[in-house]
């Protein structure tokens, strides 16, 4: 009896074993599918993802301008006259002081010479009331010591004194035509030199504006003078970006003649205000030209590297997400997207760099945030 009752449990042990094990096994296999139809009905996002790496970054900014001659001056004559001789042409290389043009000096030498012979009697006048005066001074002295002997009467020394203050008086009358005829000539010799022009600094005839016989006065350009072993130009800065620029600060220039040159200069100057109406403010560049490329009038873009950062973690600018004015980035994950709020630096056009909030060799997402939030599934489509 007591056997058949171990076996009746035993076997009833093993049944209840066998339910609960088909229990689980059926109801375990239920959930599952459940469970992987339920994510089978959540949508999966579609994306680009590109990853976080380090790298340089740079902020440019590119501005148009004119190039500009370092120097450029108007020659013109110091008077009236009829030009004598023409020296230069358009694009002559010149040298400071040198003769550029002259003008008929015919008049001015006459006058000169007419000066000079005036200068010379009043010399010859000057010096007969310079022996005058000694005369009269040794007439005078000789008067003042009868004079003391009671030798003289008092009107022979009166004469004497008043003779000898008439030769000092006419002496100093000399002396003054004498510096007034130096005066004279001197300002006819300016005139003289003033025939031939010159110029004033080294540079190259930017045009030329008269020729040989041409009658021109102080009104008259005769040429025009360029000197271009620099060139400058001047920008017009957004004020946001007039504060990252400095005196002394590299830039780079480009021309469209010489699509495959660059040009290297630097900012000279920053204008300490700005614009009233367009609030843009003035900065000038000076740039090498000493192969003389550059020509004054051509068009060129000016590069400004305004801020940079090296060994930067960078990742594309369309990667950010602004929401409620934070900055978030979605990483990859186990097949989901997950948001994450990050701190971000130095920008150019196309990337940015993140100064925290994620790590370097994360995977972030450049294309369709817009229907992500935390933990949406998605299917990588292309890694950048």
């Amino acid at each position: 009896m007591k056997r058949e009752l171990t076996i009746n449990l035993t076997i009833g042990a093993v049944i209840a074993l066998t339910i609960i094990v088909f229990y689980f096994s059926f109801y375990g296999k239920q959930d599952k599918a459940n469970s992987v139809k339920a994510e089978q009905g959540i949508p999966v996002v579609k994306v680009k993802v590109s990853v976080a790496k380090k790298g340089d970054i740079e902020i440019v900014r590119v501005y148009t301008a004119n190039i500009e001659a370092e120097r450029a001056l108007e020659i013109k004559p110091q008077y009236t006259g009829q030009i004598k001789n023409i020296y230069i042409e358009m694009g002559d290389k010149v040298k400071k002081n040198q003769i550029i043009a002259t003008l008929d000096s015919d008049g001015a030498n006459q006058l000169y010479q007419q000066k000079k012979a005036a200068l010379e009697f009043v010399n010859v006048s000057l010096e007969k009331a310079e022996l005058q005066k000694k005369a009269k001074q040794a007439e005078l002295e000789k008067a003042r010591s009868l004079f003391e002997k009671l030798l003289i009467s008092q009107k022979d020394y009166d004469r004497a004194e008043m003779e000898f203050k008439n030769a000092e008086i006419d002496y100093m009358l000399q002396q003054a035509e004498l510096n007034q005829k130096i005066a004279d000539l001197q300002q006819v010799a300016i005139l003289l030199d003033d025939t031939e022009i010159k110029a004033p600094f080294s540079g190259y005839i930017g045009s030329k504006s008269v020729d040989t016989g041409s009658v021109v006065s102080a009104m008259t350009t005769i040429a025009t003078l360029v000197s271009i072993d620099t060139v400058k130009v001047h920008i017009d800065v957004d004020e946001k970006d007039l504060t990252m620029l400095d005196n002394e600060m590299p830039i780079v220039a480009i021309v469209d003649t010489y699509p495959n040159r660059t040009f290297e200069g630097i900012i000279e100057r920053i204008s300490p205000v700005l614009d009233n109406t367009t609030h843009l403010g003035k900065a000038q560049i000076r740039i090498d030209n000493s192969h003389n490329l550059l020509k004054p009038g051509m068009s060129a873009k000016i590069k400004i590297v305004v801020k940079s950062q090296t060994d930067a973690l960078i990742i594309p600018i369309n990667a950010v997400v602004n929401n409620d004015g934070q900055d978030i980035v979605y990483t990859t994950s186990g097949g989901k997207a997950f948001e994450k709020i990050v701190k971000l630096g130095v920008r150019d056009e196309e990337r940015v760099e993140v100064i925290n909030g994620i790590s370097e060799g994360e995977w972030v997402i450049v294309t369709g945030q817009d229907a992500l939030s935390e933990g949406t599934r998605i299917n990588v489509q292309e890694r950048i």
